[in-house]
């Protein structure tokens, strides 16, 4: 093998020699997937300046120019195009972001963007004893399990012992003063029938006809509004039966819910509260009417799906 000159390889020493690593380049896209409190931002990394990217991300800040030091992501090492969810931020607040990313140099920033989060939202639960929570250690629909997407005031209206028919003559001065015109989303969440069936034993029919009623009004007044079908129940002297007849209510609700409400929780198709007999499941039932923690937790999940649901745009 041949050796190089002497004089080509001193210059090839000096060459790399001199060579010295630089700060990285990082680009910020266009934010997107704007919320109550969190957005979604890309980035790319296109140059990590001949050194390896030890952190990357999106900062951001209430001020012009956020660094590191404020509000930021963690999104890996390394070259290229990259997601960042912003998460923690407050509604209706305009917020200054740019990406970042580090080697042992230093860090850099792109590009600043400007976006402004959504205004707060508004979750009325309205009904009867099952949404008060009586007999339950913990209010329906057990608020804390809830992964709702965006922010929301949450007030909960419901009244033990109503029927559909009082809970309609009631709605206008319990339910309607919590709509704020100001908020981008105005959900209530209808949950009744049960006093009707199991109590009073009224035909599924007539539960039915002032459910519409209900749902109707409040779309009138500016709410969307999210109908529950009926879990499982046990009636005062029926024997059980009127745990069957609440079927008759639910096929009307899941047959015609489209043409009355915004969106459908249905929570008779869960596997542990609404089959027919599942009220003598102690686990869920704690008196074959009312819930137990457990059971407020299948009805805070199913609830949770269908108010994101409305968030994300999936139902009318």
């Amino acid at each position: 093998m041949k050796k190089l000159p002497v004089s080509i390889a001193v210059v090839f020493f000096i060459f790399f020699s001199c060579k010295k690593d630089s700060l990285p380049e990082v680009t910020t896209k266009t934010i997107s997937s704007i919320k109550t409190n969190s957005a979604l931002s890309g980035e790319n990394v296109i140059s990590d300046g001949g050194d390896i990217i030890s952190a990357r991300g999106i900062c951001w800040s209430l001020k012009e120019n956020p660094t590191i030091a404020d509000g930021k992501t963690n999104d890996g090492t390394g070259s290229g195009v990259f997601e960042s969810i912003l998460s923690g931020l407050f509604p209706n607040t305009t917020y200054l972001a740019r990406a970042y990313a580090t080697n042992s140099l230093g860090t850099t920033y792109g590009s600043e963007v400007v976006f402004t989060t959504r205004n707060k939202n508004v979750l009325v639960t309205d009904g009867d004893s099952r949404t008060d929570g009586w007999n339950c250690s913990y209010k329906y629909p057990y608020w804390p399990l809830l992964s709702l997407e965006e922010s929301f005031d949450i007030y909960n209206t419901a009244f033990g012992g109503l029927t559909t028919a009082d809970l309609v003559s009631r709605a206008e001065d319990n339910v309607d003063p919590k709509l704020s015109i100001s908020s981008r989303l105005n959900i209530v969440v209808f949950w009744a029938g049960v006093n009707d069936i199991a109590v009073q034993d009224l035909p599924a029919s007539t539960a039915y006809n002032n459910l519409v009623s209900y749902c109707t009004a409040r779309k009138a007044k500016g709410w969307k509004v999210i109908v529950c079908t009926e879990v499982s129940m046990k009636g005062i002297g029926s024997g059980g039966v009127c745990d069957s007849l609440r079927t008759l209510l639910n096929d009307s609700i899941r047959a015609n819910w489209v043409g009355f409400a915004d969106g459908i929780a249905d929570l008779a198709a869960h596997k542990s509260i609404g089959y027919i007999g599942a009220y003598k499941d102690t686990s869920f039932f704690c008196d074959g009417i009312h819930l137990t923690n457990a059971g407020t937790v299948c009805v805070a999940e199913m609830i949770s799906n269908a108010v994101n649901a409305l968030i994300n745009g999936e139902v009318r």
